[in-house]
């Protein structure tokens, strides 16, 4: 990328001192041929970068071929117009430059909701094993520890062996219901 901006900004600089020279003196900055110019550079730009989603994975590829079909036809009109003996108008290049622009953006943005369209959705997980503590809870985790504890035990726990509030951890599914809260067996530390 360094490379390519040392050309480019020599350029630009050397049009930018030239400019007196190249400027037309009725080239108005709204004149009927700036949303030609305009339009033409977005269409260019929205089909430069399309080609280049096509073709590259990467972004900066795809903007770097959008900005280049876009200001290629843009300063290859007014290369066209200086060869056929018109003036050579910086003023149509700025709106190729917005046009361009706007082609980026638009094409980035479309290129985005393709993306998120095109990919599949997440499928759904499965039910998982919440890991429920017994003994001494802070906040929300105390209010279902005194549930659990006020719940009756069946005699399968019991003999699991020990108090209610003597087990470190007991794995319940997350979709079973009360039943198997009740049921699950704790394990004893």
């Amino acid at each position: 990328m360094p490379g390519i901006m040392r050309p480019s900004c020599l350029l630009l600089l050397s049009l930018m001192l030239a400019s007196p020279v190249f400027a037309a003196s009725g080239d108005d900055w709204f004149g009927s041929d700036k949303p030609r110019h305009f339009g033409a550079c977005l269409a260019f730009t929205g089909a430069g970068y399309g080609a280049g989603a096509l073709l590259f994975d990467e972004p900066s590829a795809r903007w770097l071929t959008g900005a280049g079909a876009g200001l290629g036809a843009g300063v290859g009109k007014e290369l066209y117009d200086l060869a056929r003996g018109k003036t050579f108008s910086l003023k149509d290049l700025a709106w190729d430059t917005a046009g361009t622009a706007t082609g980026l953006l638009a094409s980035f943005l479309v290129d985005q909701v393709v993306t998120a369209l095109s990919r599949p959705a997440e499928p759904a997980r499965a039910p998982g094993v919440v890991a429920v503590r017994s003994g001494r809870a802070r906040g929300p985790l105390a209010v279902l520890d005194a549930q659990l504890a006020a719940l009756p035990r069946s005699p399968s726990v019991a003999r699991a062996g020990g108090p209610a509030g003597s087990a470190s951890v007991s794995a319940v599914p997350r979709a079973a219901g009360p039943a198997a809260w009740r049921d699950a067996p704790l394990r004893v530390p």
